[in-house]
């Protein structure tokens, strides 16, 4: 019932922000209609763990460079969402152009190779580990803030890691 239009012509609207964020958060509900309370549905390495589980779900957080940077060891519902510039880029002319956009000046974001975000909300978590890759290495936790997202972890382009305190308490070796 609601609908949304714009008067200049080419406007279009792009969910891919939040897209698997929906599509975790309606795989548990359908599961949860035929009794499949405890599951962890993956979409493409973006996970949502449904229901409570005494054996904890083994979720490991890939490295830029491959392999496992870290695992997470999750028992209740919540959702670990990466976005980066690792494996969606193009190249042109010799020069590598990443696929997430800052909006203020419509050029490719490299600062941040990754960022991952665990919360409650897929769609938070989706669209927050995008969010955070824009903001790029000096204000992203200025945006994790403004968006209450307290367990999160950003890779930069040299490699170096950082993660909220949240999220920091989490994480285990490989």
């Amino acid at each position: 019932g609601r609908s949304v239009r714009s008067l200049k012509r080419g406007v279009r609207l792009d969910f891919s922000g939040i897209a698997k964020g929906l599509a975790v958060r309606r795989a548990c509900e359908l599961l949860a209609g035929v009794a499949i309370n405890d599951a962890l549905v993956n979409a493409g390495g973006d996970v949502l763990v449904c229901g409570r589980t005494e054996r904890p779900w083994r979720v490991g957080i890939r490295d830029p460079d491959g392999g496992v940077l870290t695992t997470l060891e999750i028992r209740e519902p919540v959702a670990v969402f990466t976005s980066g510039n690792d494996y969606r880029y193009g190249e042109f002319d010799g020069e590598r152009y990443a696929h997430i956009l800052d909006p203020f000046t419509g050029r490719p974001v490299d600062a941040v190779m990754q960022a991952t975000v665990i919360h409650d909300d897929p769609l938070r978590a989706d669209a927050g580990a995008t969010a955070l890759v824009v903001a790029g290495p000096e204000a992203w936790r200025m945006v994790a803030r403004s968006m209450s997202l307290d367990r999160a972890l950003v890779v930069e382009e040299d490699g170096t890691a950082q993660a909220t305190e949240g999220l920091a308490e989490a994480m285990t070796a490989p």
